[in-house]
């Protein structure tokens, strides 16, 4: 695969130079951002490398709280030779309200510095979500030009639709207005939304805008009927993973017909106990390690 990112560290004006003069050769690009992690790089690198069937490139915003942490990550990229980039942490000055307000804060400077000026298809996906299953991004969007789960909340007056954008597929070059795609948070019709809030006023504005809702699952039946039987028995020859998917010990999310493993809340922003992160954690290491045993 051609490089269409180099691995970046120095500043976004060089970024911004290489993708004007540089030809795509990737359908996708990829945009993760790592807050505190860097072990997920890795694991979600690989995942991509195994199971996407899209030519893609692969770049990690870092948007750690501390250059000791921002170090770690940027060697992590380097190793993997993937795209970095260090988010500016003066996007947060006098933001700094919780982590919904910060991630919403990096997912629009994602999108406005990179992600709206790609032409092709672009995949926004939180960095502790990971692809456990064969799967391409342009079969999946066909004719829609973006994907993603409705997020809802009851207002005054209406109901609150919004994208939840912890996985969200764009066709980029379709969108109309994409520049109006606005991932903040705050008071719509008396209700205070969560990350992606202000999506509710780019779909109100495009009433036709077509886009297809992705599903959400949790603890997996033995035998789901969604899922071709030989796909399921390739998941059940991973005991690990398929004991993660249908034991559910703890919170983890899986989207798209259980395509997409989420192991939600990395950064451990509810304040998990330590040892219960810690079990978390080794049970996701030991599912990966089985699922890419076989990785060249």
């Amino acid at each position: 695969m051609t490089s269409y990112f180099t691995w970046i560290h120095t500043s976004l004006f060089i970024l911004i130079l290489f993708f004007m003069q540089k030809p795509v050769d990737a359908k996708v690009l990829i945009m993760t951002h790592c807050f505190n992690r860097p072990e997920f790089i890795a694991w979600q690198h690989a995942t991509f490398k195994k199971f996407l069937e899209d030519e893609y490139e692969f770049v990690v915003f870092d948007d750690s709280p501390n250059e000791e942490l921002a170090h770690q990550t940027e060697a992590v990229c380097e190793v993997l030779e993937v795209g970095y980039i260090r988010v500016p942490q003066s996007i947060h000055d006098g933001r700094r309200w919780g982590p919904s307000q910060e991630c919403a804060d990096t997912i629009q400077y994602m999108l406005d510095t990179v992600g709206f000026d790609y032409p092709g298809l672009v995949l926004l996906v939180d960095s502790d979500m990971f692809l456990i299953r064969d799967f391409s991004i342009e079969k999946y969007l066909g004719d829609y030009l973006l994907a993603s789960t409705p997020q809802s909340r009851k207002g005054n007056s209406a109901e609150i639709i919004y994208l939840l954008p912890n996985l969200v597929f764009f066709k980029m070059n379709a969108i109309p207005d994409r520049r109006n795609l606005n991932f903040g948070m705050g008071w719509i019709d008396g209700i205070y939304t969560d990350t992606g809030g202000y999506t509710y006023l780019y779909l109100t504005q495009h009433p036709d805008f077509k886009w297809l809702h992705i599903d959400v699952g949790y603890q997996m039946s033995e035998n789901p009927t969604f899922m071709q039987p030989d796909a399921t028995a390739a998941l059940k020859a991973k005991s690990k993973l398929w004991h993660l998917m249908t034991v559910q010990e703890f919170d983890y999310e899986f989207y798209v017909d259980y395509t997409f493993l989420h192991f939600r809340a990395g950064s451990n922003w509810y304040k998990m106990e330590e040892s219960q992160m810690a079990r978390k954690t080794q049970m996701l290491s030991e599912a990966m390690e089985e699922l890419l045993s076989d990785i060249n």
